[in-house]
């Protein structure tokens, strides 16, 4: 790699292992946010990539930047439903845009009855690499509660990640789609963290 966000052409005397191997450290030492796809010697060849070079070049692409995963523990008590919500990014860099977290609860029906804050700051959430081939992952926890009363049943706890990047006394107003995270379930936005039953009061 010749500068930290995109793969060179390089002459046939570097040894292409070293080259790859090199992109990857780059991403990982250097918390790289994004890293172009194309411009490695071998985007051009006739023929099939060798696949450990193709493993190094993968992972250096698929590492760069973010990777946030959400998940919720929670129990029902007699003020209403309250646990932890725990984040952890994969990748190797934050994202420096602000997002704003915020939790819903649905009933079985789908329908949504409580929602919550977040004081996380995704901006925050990154952590030294130790020096391995693979990323350091990076975790923050938070309690979450929802104080409302609520019918026995199963809730299903969702996070939806929204675009928080406004300036002030802009002259026009962007918004963009809830942010992608790195689990699958996503609906309308938000992904399901976890879930919780109220049992039936018992006489």
């Amino acid at each position: 790699m010749c500068i930290r966000d995109r793969w060179c052409p390089v002459s046939s005397e570097v040894d292409p292992e070293e080259y790859y191997r090199k992109g990857l450290r780059t991403v990982l030492d250097d918390h790289v946010s994004m890293l172009s796809s194309s411009g490695f010697p071998a985007q051009l060849s006739d023929s099939a990539m060798d696949p450990g070079l193709y493993d190094l070049w993968r992972r250096a692409n698929v590492y760069a930047g973010y990777r946030y995963v959400a998940a919720a523990d929670l129990v029902a008590g007699p003020d209403g439903v309250a646990g932890t919500a725990t984040w952890t990014n994969f990748g190797v860099s934050s994202t420096h845009a602000r997002w704003t977290i915020g939790y819903q609860l649905r009933d079985a029906s789908g329908r949504e009855v409580a929602t919550s804050g977040s004081d996380v700051d995704l901006r925050t959430v990154d952590t030294e690499q130790a020096g391995g081939d693979e990323p350091a992952p990076a975790t923050v926890s938070e309690p979450l509660a929802f104080s409302t009363d609520l019918a026995p049943g199963t809730y299903t706890v969702s996070a939806v990640v929204s675009w928080d990047e406004h300036k002030p006394q802009a002259t026009r107003t962007v918004d963009f789609e809830p942010m992608n995270l790195a689990m699958p379930g996503r609906v309308d936005g938000a992904y399901p963290i976890g879930s919780v039953t109220i049992p039936a009061a018992t006489s």
